[in-house]
């Protein structure tokens, strides 16, 4: 990954802040995007926190980089704030990406501190058909969030 990206700041070095956002529509761009995704992948496979956070660093910049997201990069970036305990942040990732995440007009994630309690389908947009892994996502942060009213509940009539 480090050579590729060597390679292309020597090229262009203006690239990385020129053409933010537009990577895979540069072909030379492409290996150095499909490294970034292998050693995601790789380091989605450790249970170690710093190799989850380092997977996720990458998937972020990978999209930011690619906003049309070519190599489905947004698919991850929820499970692993889940996997880290950023449940918020899932969340404000998952209503961000589903409801202006591909538009290159609107700021890149600019959504924080959602309401997590609002209805489902605000954070899924419009959209007819979004994206499995998000929706999987969605779903588990909602179960957490009942399962924590819960315990909540029951240890206020417990005490």
């Amino acid at each position: 990954m480090e050579k590729e990206e060597r390679k292309l700041r020597e090229e262009d070095p203006q690239l990385f802040e020129r053409d933010v956002g537009h990577f895979w529509g540069i072909h030379e761009t492409r290996p150095y995007m499909r490294s970034r995704a292998a050693l995601i992948d790789e380091l989605c496979t450790t249970n170690i926190r710093e190799g989850v956070q380092s997977a996720l660093d990458l998937a972020l910049g990978n999209l930011k980089l690619c906003r049309g997201d070519n190599m489905g990069t947004r698919s991850l970036i929820p499970a692993l704030m889940i996997r880290l305990g950023k449940d918020q942040e899932a969340y404000d990732f998952i209503k961000w990406y589903e409801t202006s995440g591909n538009d290159m007009s609107l700021p890149y994630l600019n959504l924080h501190d959602e309401d997590v309690f609002e209805n489902p389908e605000a954070a899924l947009g419009d959209r007819k058909f979004g994206d499995l892994a998000n929706q999987s996502c969605l779903a588990l942060i909602k179960f957490r969030l009942l399962s924590d009213l819960q315990s909540l509940q029951n240890s206020m009539a417990l005490g």
